[in-house]
C-alpha cells in the first residue's frame, strides 16, 4: 500500500479481476475446481459462460475462449456516455450493472490489452473511455481547486476515482471530526462558565 487510506493501481485492478465477464469456451470440460473449493462449469464448446476475469484473460491467453465484450463497451453506448458526462457536474451512472461500473476503468484495460481482438472498434473504444476517464477526472481536480472536494457526490464514482482521492477525503473526515470536538469542548466550557457566573449572581442577591 502506497499511504493509509490507499492502494496502488494495480491492487485495485486485482480487485477488479473478480468481476464476472462472459466468455465463449472453444472446448468442452466438467467442472474446474480451484483453491478455498471454488469452482467453475461446466464448459461447453460454443456455450457462453460467466467466469471471473482473471481466469477469463487465461483462458484467452492459451488460445481456450472469446471474451465477448460488456454491452457498455459498445461504441455508441459510450459516446452517448461521454455526452453525459460532458453536461453534468456530478458523475453520471455507467450504463451498466453496479459492479462492472465501479471498475470499468480496470476492466477496459484489462479487456483492451488482452483480448482486443473481441473488441469491436477497439481504437476509438480505447479512446471514449479515455475521455469519459479525463472528463470525470476534471469534475474531481475542478473541487480539489476550489477546496470543496469533500463535498464530491460519490455516487457513480469508480474504484480508481475514489483510491484517488481518498487520502484528500480522509483528510478532511478527520479535520472535520476535530473542528467538532473543538466545538462541543468550546460549548461545554461557555456552558460551565456561563453556570457559574448565573450561580455567583444568585448567590450575590441573597446576601443583600
Amino acid at each position: 500500500m502506497t499511504s493509509i487510506g490507499t492502494f496502488t493501481d494495480q491492487e485495485v485492478q486485482f480487485l477488479a479481476e473478480e468481476v464476472l465477464i462472459s466468455i465463449i469456451p472453444n472446448f468442452s470440460s466438467d467442472i474446474l475446481s480451484f483453491t478455498d473449493n471454488i469452482t467453475y462449469g461446466p464448459f461447453r464448446a460454443g456455450l457462453p459462460i460467466n467466469i471471473p476475469l482473471y481466469l477469463a484473460i487465461q483462458l484467452k491467453k492459451f488460445k481456450k475462449c472469446q471474451i465477448k465484450a460488456p454491452l457498455w463497451m459498445d461504441e455508441d453506448i459510450l459516446s452517448k456516455h461521454l455526452i453525459r458526462e460532458q453536461n453534468k457536474n456530478e458523475f453520471q451512472p455507467f450504463p451498466t450493472n453496479n459492479l462492472h461500473s465501479f471498475h470499468y476503468i480496470e476492466i477496459a484495460q484489462l479487456l483492451i490489452e488482452h483480448a482486443s481482438d473481441d473488441i469491436t472498434n477497439v481504437t476509438r473504444v480505447q479512446q471514449l473511455i479515455a475521455d469519459i476517464e479525463e472528463v470525470r477526472r476534471k469534475k474531481i481536480d475542478l473541487k480539489k481547486l476550489d477546496g470543496t472536494v469533500q463535498n464530491l457526490r460519490l455516487e457513480h464514482i469508480s474504484a480508481i476515482e475514489l483510491n484517488n482521492i481518498r487520502s484528500i477525503l480522509i483528510t478532511s473526515l478527520n479535520t472535520f471530526q476535530s473542528l467538532t470536538i473543538e466545538d462541543v469542548t468550546t460549548q461545554s466550557s461557555q456552558q460551565s462558565t456561563s453556570q457559574s457566573n448565573s450561580s455567583q449572581q444568585n448567590r450575590n442577591i441573597f446576601n443583600q
